[in-house]
């Protein structure tokens, strides 16, 4: 295996990691009970068309939000949740 192939498999590690994370919170909250949230996107040349498409300026179901990495820039992708509780107000976006 060449080195230039080593380091991007080990980039793709890394950027899984992420996505892992992101749905592991998006879990974790429904499991509290936070029913909404929205896809936020990074405002960068980076994002692709489908997380651009998928993000939202208004709360949605959770179950309604593609997971992160499902999208066409796949593990690449860094969109965020952003949560809502359960009374309608922002402020549950923090990281554990």
């Amino acid at each position: 295996m060449s080195p230039e192939l080593i380091v991007s498999r080990a980039q793709l590690y890394a950027a899984s990691a992420y996505a892992t994370y992101e749905n592991n919170v998006m879990a974790r909250e429904s499991d509290s009970g936070v029913v909404n949230g929205r896809r936020v996107v990074e405002a960068d040349d980076s994002s692709c068309e489908e997380c651009i498409d998928a993000a939202t300026s208004e709360y949605i179901p959770l179950n309604e939000i593609e997971e992160i990495g499902t999208l066409q820039c796949s593990v690449n992708c860094r969109c965020i949740i952003e949560y809502e509780d359960n009374a309608g107000a922002e402020g549950m976006d923090f990281f554990v």
